[in-house]
């Protein structure tokens, strides 16, 4: 049944239905579903709307233009707001549409569904959750898995000219 793929996320015409106890795993599979479908949609989502403005074939200067004498071309690339806006809906369960229906461009909802969900946001320590080990300065003894092993194999072979087993050095070092 068609329903059951959707709700597994194995659609390929809708966007992954949102969960908010997962976001982190959401966010990733709705980013590449609209980059797959179209990347201007996802422009739009992090940069806002596309403008409604065209340069002037007279005086060759970037100017709103009314709708009546929007192009083709325009009224297409236009479009695209209200399609990524409806992308973005239809991820969405009730309960989450109601928090941002007021938004009014696609970029507000997605910075909205950021902001709400502040654990997995943009300014959060959550967004990297594995800290970058801290740089030694020069001419130390070394970081990362050297060093580590360094110290290891050093207490290993300390506590074997003292009499102690490894495990016993381990569970009685300070």
């Amino acid at each position: 049944m068609d329903s059951d793929k959707y709700l597994k996320g194995q659609s390929m015409q809708r966007p992954p239905l949102f969960e908010s106890d997962h976001f982190i795993y959401w966010k990733n599979r709705f980013e590449t579903y609209v980059k797959a479908k179209d990347l201007d949609l996802w422009h739009i989502i992090l940069n806002g709307d596309f403008p409604s403005i065209a340069k002037n074939e007279i005086t060759q200067i970037s100017e709103v233009v009314p709708f009546k004498q929007q192009d083709g071309d325009l009224k297409r690339k236009l479009a695209k707001n209200n399609e990524a806006k409806m992308v973005l809906y239809n991820a969405l369960p009730k309960k989450e549409y109601e928090r941002i229906f007021m938004c009014k461009t696609a970029k507000d909802i997605w910075k909205s569904l950021l902001i709400t969900h502040p654990r997995f946001g943009v300014n959060n320590k959550m967004t990297n959750p594995v800290p970058a080990p801290p740089m030694d300065p020069p001419n130390t003894r070394g970081s990362g898995f050297a060093a580590v092993l360094a110290v290891l194999v050093t207490g290993a072979s300390q506590s074997r000219q003292h009499g102690k087993s490894e495990s016993d050095s381990y569970y009685l070092s300070d």
